[in-house]
């Protein structure tokens, strides 16, 4: 018999089921978070890759309760519980993005903060459980460069099992958009307009394709399998080598599976290689031998 991420935590599948919420309650929560996310994108000028982009990929996200419910093991309640976190997660990003529109400095927060503070008053009462806290938590930490532990949630499994497995969900759907990352000329063009506002101010070549991971110690990074901090990649490539990243701490197997076999990660590693064999063969070399040190060259395949 197949061992589902919800028999795994059976911890939090009793916080859930004991929590007392119901799937019309969270419905009317869920109805609440999209009205939100339109409300905050409607004043940001069609220039702004988040205004379209965030509400329609937390739509898709929202999907994916349902697409995978057999996968993780989930009971209606549960699927209408992890739809509302899976939409809801990137709130924060709108916050942002309404602070740059605005010329406001950039927080010195995650966008995981501003996403709970929208999501507390529209949870009410739940947000004072224990189940409430633990959507908080994985709300928060959704957005951390540094892989999530238990130890980054106090020890509750049950809110490591939230956090780390709205990650897996959100990195699997953003995978989703390789092609389009990779191969579309507008999509590259307003990704470094709204990742890296102010650079682009001071260096017209940031944000573009160079044909090489500028700066050089993001593939040193990416080679140690530490984070590679997204607002200090100057070259497009970097800021690939940075999604590349992601595949490498999707935690949960079943996630990491269905991830590989789509085929998003190969079609970033293929893009970057091709990138570097023309523009900076010493990189090419060295990125190709972590990706065939890695899981045996699964993303070459």
């Amino acid at each position: 018999m197949t061992v589902t991420l919800m028999d795994r935590y059976p911890e939090l599948r009793k916080e859930i089921a004991g929590s007392g919420v119901t799937v019309a309650q969270i419905d009317a929560m869920e109805q609440t978070v999209f009205a939100t996310y339109d409300e905050l994108a409607e004043p940001l000028p069609d220039t702004m890759l988040w205004k379209t982009q965030k509400p329609a990929h937390a739509r898709r996200c929202r999907a994916q309760a349902r697409e995978f419910a057999s996968v993780l093991g989930l009971t209606n309640l549960e699927v209408a519980l992890f739809a509302l976190l899976f939409a809801s997660h990137d709130l924060g990003r709108l916050v942002e993005a309404g602070r740059t529109h605005r010329k406001e400095p950039r927080a010195k927060w995650l966008h995981g903060k501003d996403s709970v503070d929208i999501m507390r008053p529209i949870l009410g009462q739940l947000a004072e459980t224990t189940l409430g806290h633990w959507i908080m938590d994985a709300l928060d930490h959704h957005s951390d460069a540094q892989d999530v532990t238990l130890e980054t949630v106090g020890g509750s499994r049950g809110s490591f099992a939230m956090c780390v497995t709205l990650r897996d969900l959100d990195k699997l759907e953003g995978f989703r958009s390789a092609k389009d990352y990779t191969s579309n000329p507008e999509r590259k063009a307003k990704e470094r307009l709204q990742n890296w506002p102010e650079q682009v101010k001071q260096d017209p070549a940031w944000g573009t394709e160079l044909g090489q991971i500028d700066p050089d110690r993001m593939l040193d990074l990416f080679a140690q399998s530490q984070p590679v901090p997204r607002a200090e990649c100057r070259s497009y490539e970097a800021y690939m080598l940075q999604y590349l990243r992601w595949v490498f701490n999707i935690v949960h197997t079943e996630m990491l599976t269905i991830t590989l076999r789509e085929g998003g990660p190969q079609i970033v590693a293929n893009y970057l290689l091709a990138q570097l064999k023309r523009g900076a063969p010493e990189q090419y070399a060295r990125l190709l031998q972590c990706l065939l040190d890695w899981q045996d060259g699964v993303l070459l395949a």
